[in-house]
C-alpha cells in the first residue's frame, strides 16, 4: 500500500507486484558489464520460471519500461535472447505517476477507439467512392440503352 495522506491508503494493483518480482529476478541474474547491469535471456521464459501468466508479459514489460526500471538493448525472438539494462527497481510513486498503469490502460482504450474511428472513416470514404462509380456506370448504361 502507499500512503496518499494521513487518512487515505490505496491498494496497488497486482501488476505492480508482478513488476517487482520480474525486476528483482532480472537484477539477481544480471551481470555487470562496463559499469552497466545487463540481463540477457528470454523474458517469456523468465515469466514461466516465476509462474506468472504469459498474458502479463506485455503489461509488466511496458510498465517496467515506463517507470525507467529497464531499457532494451537488444531485441530477442525465436532462439535469440533479448538484452536489457537493469536500471532501478520499481517504486510505488513511479507506478502511480501520471503515466500510471490505469491511465495507460485508459489512454490505450481511447487510442484504440480513435483508430477505429479513423478506419471507419476510411471505409466510409471507400463506400462513397464506390457508390459514385456505380451511379456513373448506371447513368452511362441508361444513356446507352435509350
Amino acid at each position: 500500500m502507499t500512503q496518499f495522506d494521513d487518512s487515505e491508503k490505496q491498494v496497488l494493483p497486482a501488476i505492480y507486484e508482478h513488476c517487482k518480482t520480474v525486476y528483482n529476478q532480472m537484477e539477481e541474474e544480471a551481470k555487470l558489464v562496463d559499469g552497466t547491469l545487463l540481463w540477457e535471456g528470454h523474458l517469456t521464459k523468465l515469466f514461466g520460471r516465476l509462474h506468472l501468466s504469459v498474458p502479463y508479459y506485455t503489461t509488466v514489460t511496458r510498465e517496467l519500461k515506463r517507470m525507467g526500471c529497464i531499457k532494451q538493448w537488444r531485441r530477442g525472438g525465436g532462439n535469440a535472447s533479448s538484452m536489457w539494462e537493469v536500471v532501478m527497481p520499481p517504486t510505488e510513486q513511479a507506478f502511480l505517476d501520471n503515466g500510471s498503469y490505469a491511465n495507460a490502460r485508459r489512454r490505450s482504450r481511447i487510442e484504440r477507439l480513435e483508430q477505429q474511428v479513423r478506419e471507419h472513416g476510411t471505409v466510409i470514404a471507400k463506400i462513397q467512392t464506390d457508390y459514385e462509380a456505380i451511379i456513373d456506370i448506371l447513368v452511362e448504361r441508361e444513356k446507352n440503352s435509350a
